[in-house]
């Protein structure tokens, strides 16, 4: 669709909007991380990060901060102006074991086939223990993209591949204090306010 130019990288038209949006074609800030609880693999995201994005003009500058430092400020939304937070919390995408095994499997903690198991759960409980045993990677993923879809055919709440998201809040928002999942109404909103200057805007 007319949308589908967005989503394939273009660094010659990046550094337009760029050049466009600020009057250079480079542009500078510090993207803040942790790598002491999220690991190597969220150590090698951050580096992918900076290097790509250099080619568009972006130059990065990494800060690994201590996990609990992030937790008590980067995590709750107090980053420090001209930087980004760098998340999630998973730190690195899953592989399908996880999920099979965590909330898909009649043993998953979260049990989110339902609250009865559908009449083929011992079905996709065979699958999700099968797809451990099969060690080609080619081979690996046809299965898994099979058992997707017969997921999709058979289950009462459908998986699905949702993407990264952001998050900002304006300077002029105080007390926000950011929470992942269901509790931002509550947590996070409802507990924030306007500057009195804003505030008098409406």
């Amino acid at each position: 669709g007319n949308s589908a130019k967005y989503w394939k990288p273009d660094p010659a038209e990046a550094k337009k909007l760029l050049q466009a949006a600020t009057g250079s074609d480079t542009l500078k800030f510090k993207v803040i991380a942790n790598i002491d609880r999220y690991g190597a693999a969220m150590q090698q995201i951050s580096e992918l990060l900076q290097s790509t994005m250099k080619a568009s003009g972006f130059e990065i500058e990494l800060e690994y901060m201590e996990y609990g430092a992030y937790i008590q400020s980067i995590f709750v939304g107090k980053i420090p102006e001209g930087a980004v937070g760098l998340g999630p919390l998973i730190g690195s995408p899953r592989d399908p074991d996880n999920n099979f095994f965590s909330n898909f499997h009649t043993a998953a903690p979260r049990h989110n086939w339902g609250g009865t198991p559908i009449p083929e759960q011992a079905e996709l409980d065979a699958a999700f223990e099968k797809s451990r045993t099969i060690l080609k990677l080619e081979d690996r993923i046809k299965f898994i993209k099979d058992l997707q879809i017969r997921m999709a055919e058979i289950m009462n709440v459908v998986p699905y591949t949702a993407t990264s998201g952001y998050g900002y809040v304006q300077p002029w928002v105080q007390n926000y204090n950011h929470k992942t999942g269901y509790s931002t109404s509550l947590e996070a909103i409802s507990k924030s306010w306007f500057t009195e200057e804003r505030a008098k805007k409406g």
